[in-house]
């Protein structure tokens, strides 16, 4: 009986029973691996630096109201022909006064046909005041020909209708600031792989898994 009671109590203890140990090594040589996948939690504003070539495709296609202002230089030509309609109302009095050199006969005096005719040469004054009225409307086509510099003034909104895709490539070399990374997953790759490193470790382990 007191054999059996001695072999329960080994049995428990070397099931229950831990072993503490204690290791301790200075400037030990440890060997890292390649690479390490990690999970990252940013807790302040990333700082990073973007470079390279952004390529993007902006379509439009809607009216656009854009404003036209200011004074313009422009070399202008042209010919044209312009109807223009002028009235006339003239009303004066033209004063005639002349000789006028009058050749007949006495036969302008004496109509008789038993005397005879001897010519007749008279210069005669003349002095009138005509009443002179003229009214009247008139077309008359006008050509108009013009090469030179002019300013020309605008004030005005053009209403535009644009359908155009486009096609832009944006070059970045930027520093940028990442405000809204919270979690991300990355992988550190390690360049050295040997380190030194001092030791010291506490080690608490179950006596059943010591094996001879």
């Amino acid at each position: 009986m007191s054999v059996v009671l001695l072999i329960a109590l080994c049995v428990w203890l070397y099931l229950n029973i831990h072993a503490s140990m204690q290791v301790s090594a200075q400037r030990a040589q440890i060997q890292l691996s390649e690479s390490l996948p990690t999970k990252i939690h940013v807790g302040n504003y990333l700082q990073t630096h973007a470079q390279g070539a952004l390529d993007t495709e902006l379509t439009i296609d809607r009216e656009l109201a854009l404003p036209l202002k200011g004074k313009y230089l422009a070399n202008l030509s042209f010919v044209v022909t312009t109807p223009i309609e002028v009235e006339l109302d003239y009303e004066t009095d033209i004063q005639i006064e002349t000789l006028m050199p009058l050749e007949t006969t006495t036969d302008l005096v004496y109509q008789n046909k038993l005397l005879p005719q001897f010519p007749l040469k008279v210069d005669i004054p003349i002095k009138l005041s005509v009443p002179f009225k003229l009214k009247r409307r008139y077309q008359v086509p006008i050509k108009i020909m013009f090469d030179g510099p002019v300013y020309l003034d605008f004030d005005e909104v053009i209403h535009l209708y644009v359908k155009h895709k486009l096609k832009p490539i944006l070059n970045i070399n930027d520093p940028m600031t990442m405000r809204k990374i919270a979690v991300f997953r990355a992988t550190m790759y390690n360049t050295e792989r040997q380190s030194l490193a001092d030791l010291e470790m506490n080690i608490d382990f179950p006596i059943k898994n010591i094996h001879p």
